[in-house]
Protein backbone atom coordinates (compact mmCIF):
# COMPACT_ATOMS: atom_id res chain seq x y z
CA UNK A 1 0.00 0.00 0.00
CA UNK A 2 1.79 3.59 -1.12
CA UNK A 3 0.71 6.37 0.55
CA UNK A 4 -0.29 9.47 -1.40
CA UNK A 5 1.25 12.79 -0.28
CA UNK A 6 -1.09 15.35 -0.91
CA UNK A 7 -2.04 18.96 -0.34
CA UNK A 8 -4.12 18.45 3.34
CA UNK A 9 -1.00 15.93 4.41
CA UNK A 10 -0.40 12.52 4.75
CA UNK A 11 -3.39 10.46 3.20
CA UNK A 12 -3.19 7.01 2.49
CA UNK A 13 -5.32 5.85 -0.64
CA UNK A 14 -5.60 1.67 -1.34
CA UNK A 15 -8.15 1.48 -3.96
CA UNK A 16 -6.47 -1.07 -5.72
CA UNK A 17 -6.82 -3.89 -3.48
CA UNK A 18 -10.71 -4.04 -3.48
CA UNK A 19 -11.56 -3.99 -7.25
CA UNK A 20 -12.98 -0.75 -8.44
CA UNK A 21 -14.78 0.50 -5.32
CA UNK A 22 -12.83 2.93 -3.47
CA UNK A 23 -14.29 4.04 0.05
CA UNK A 24 -14.68 7.60 1.19
CA UNK A 25 -11.58 7.77 3.16
CA UNK A 26 -9.84 7.09 -0.06
CA UNK A 27 -11.02 9.60 -2.06
CA UNK A 28 -11.24 12.41 0.05
CA UNK A 29 -9.54 14.84 -2.09
CA UNK A 30 -6.01 16.19 -2.76
CA UNK A 31 -3.37 14.21 -4.63
CA UNK A 32 -5.35 11.03 -3.98
CA UNK A 33 -8.50 11.43 -5.72
CA UNK A 34 -6.45 12.78 -8.76
CA UNK A 35 -4.51 9.37 -8.52
CA UNK A 36 -7.68 7.64 -8.53
CA UNK A 37 -8.56 9.52 -11.54
CA UNK A 38 -5.49 8.58 -13.61
CA UNK A 39 -6.78 5.21 -12.69
CA UNK A 40 -9.63 5.40 -14.67
CA UNK A 41 -11.73 4.23 -11.19
CA UNK A 42 -13.44 7.70 -10.88
CA UNK A 43 -13.78 11.02 -12.34
CA UNK A 44 -12.87 14.34 -11.45
CA UNK A 45 -15.12 17.00 -10.13
CA UNK A 46 -15.51 18.63 -13.16
CA UNK A 47 -19.15 19.39 -14.44
CA UNK A 48 -19.43 22.89 -16.37
CA UNK A 49 -22.41 24.78 -16.69
CA UNK A 50 -23.07 22.98 -20.06
CA UNK A 51 -22.57 19.39 -18.39
CA UNK A 52 -24.99 20.49 -15.84
CA UNK A 53 -27.27 21.63 -18.31
CA UNK A 54 -27.18 18.49 -20.38
CA UNK A 55 -27.95 16.65 -17.61
CA UNK A 56 -30.54 18.07 -16.46
CA UNK A 57 -32.33 18.20 -20.04
CA UNK A 58 -31.74 14.41 -19.91
CA UNK A 59 -33.40 13.49 -16.80
CA UNK A 60 -36.10 16.22 -17.40
CA UNK A 61 -36.93 14.64 -21.21
CA UNK A 62 -38.12 10.82 -19.84
CA UNK A 63 -40.15 8.84 -21.35
CA UNK A 64 -43.21 10.66 -19.13
CA UNK A 65 -42.41 13.60 -21.54
CA UNK A 66 -44.08 12.00 -24.92
CA UNK A 67 -47.54 11.50 -22.78
CA UNK A 68 -47.84 15.05 -21.39
CA UNK A 69 -50.35 16.54 -24.39
CA UNK A 70 -52.62 13.72 -23.63
CA UNK A 71 -52.74 14.32 -19.96
CA UNK A 72 -53.11 17.71 -20.16
CA UNK A 73 -55.82 17.14 -23.10
CA UNK A 74 -57.69 14.57 -20.56
CA UNK A 75 -57.46 16.48 -17.00
CA UNK A 76 -57.38 19.79 -18.35
CA UNK A 77 -54.84 22.81 -17.89
CA UNK A 78 -55.19 22.95 -13.90
CA UNK A 79 -54.70 20.25 -12.35
CA UNK A 80 -51.51 18.58 -14.19
CA UNK A 81 -49.94 21.96 -13.75
CA UNK A 82 -50.57 22.02 -9.89
CA UNK A 83 -49.06 18.59 -9.54
CA UNK A 84 -46.12 19.18 -11.67
CA UNK A 85 -46.03 22.72 -9.38
CA UNK A 86 -46.15 19.87 -6.23
CA UNK A 87 -43.40 17.86 -7.99
CA UNK A 88 -41.07 20.39 -8.76
CA UNK A 89 -41.17 21.74 -4.69
CA UNK A 90 -40.65 18.07 -3.64
CA UNK A 91 -37.78 17.32 -5.77
CA UNK A 92 -36.16 20.76 -4.76
CA UNK A 93 -36.32 20.29 -0.92
CA UNK A 94 -35.12 16.39 -2.39
CA UNK A 95 -31.74 17.83 -3.33
CA UNK A 96 -31.67 20.33 -0.61
CA UNK A 97 -31.83 17.72 2.18
CA UNK A 98 -29.16 16.03 -0.02
CA UNK A 99 -26.71 18.47 0.02
CA UNK A 100 -27.42 19.10 2.96
CA UNK A 101 -26.27 15.85 4.22
CA UNK A 102 -22.97 15.91 2.37
CA UNK A 103 -22.06 19.57 3.59
CA UNK A 104 -22.69 17.55 7.19
CA UNK A 105 -20.35 14.85 6.29
CA UNK A 106 -17.48 15.82 8.40
CA UNK A 107 -14.76 17.75 6.43
CA UNK A 108 -16.99 18.59 4.01
CA UNK A 109 -18.67 21.78 4.96
CA UNK A 110 -17.64 23.71 2.03
CA UNK A 111 -17.69 20.51 -0.92
CA UNK A 112 -14.04 19.99 -0.81
CA UNK A 113 -13.86 16.15 -0.62
CA UNK A 114 -15.99 14.19 -4.03
CA UNK A 115 -18.82 12.70 -2.21
CA UNK A 116 -21.61 10.64 -4.07
CA UNK A 117 -24.47 9.77 -2.96
CA UNK A 118 -23.80 6.40 -1.41
CA UNK A 119 -21.10 7.83 -0.06
CA UNK A 120 -23.68 9.29 2.50
CA UNK A 121 -25.09 6.33 3.71
CA UNK A 122 -21.79 4.52 3.87
CA UNK A 123 -20.26 7.69 6.50
CA UNK A 124 -23.85 7.87 8.24
CA UNK A 125 -24.28 4.31 8.94
CA UNK A 126 -21.37 2.13 7.61
CA UNK A 127 -20.91 -1.18 4.94
CA UNK A 128 -24.60 -2.08 5.37
CA UNK A 129 -25.69 1.02 4.80
CA UNK A 130 -23.56 1.35 1.84
CA UNK A 131 -24.62 -1.73 0.10
CA UNK A 132 -28.10 -1.32 1.39
CA UNK A 133 -27.88 2.65 -0.40
CA UNK A 134 -26.62 0.33 -3.55
CA UNK A 135 -29.27 -1.92 -3.67
CA UNK A 136 -31.58 0.35 -3.54
CA UNK A 137 -30.52 2.46 -6.56
CA UNK A 138 -30.36 -0.77 -8.42
CA UNK A 139 -33.47 -2.00 -7.88
CA UNK A 140 -35.08 1.95 -8.38
CA UNK A 141 -32.69 2.10 -11.79
CA UNK A 142 -34.41 -1.39 -13.32
CA UNK A 143 -37.68 -0.01 -12.70
CA UNK A 144 -37.01 2.97 -14.44
CA UNK A 145 -35.44 0.93 -17.51
CA UNK A 146 -38.63 -1.47 -17.38
CA UNK A 147 -40.84 1.28 -16.86
CA UNK A 148 -39.67 3.05 -20.45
Amino acid sequence: MAAVHGARGDEHHRGASRGDYLSLSEVSGGAGAEEAAARGKLGLKRITLFGSIVIITNTICGPGMVVLPRVYQEAGYVIPTLVFILICLSSSLASTFLCDCMARIPGNSRFERRIEFVNIFEEMWGKWGLRAAQAMFMVNMMAQTVSS
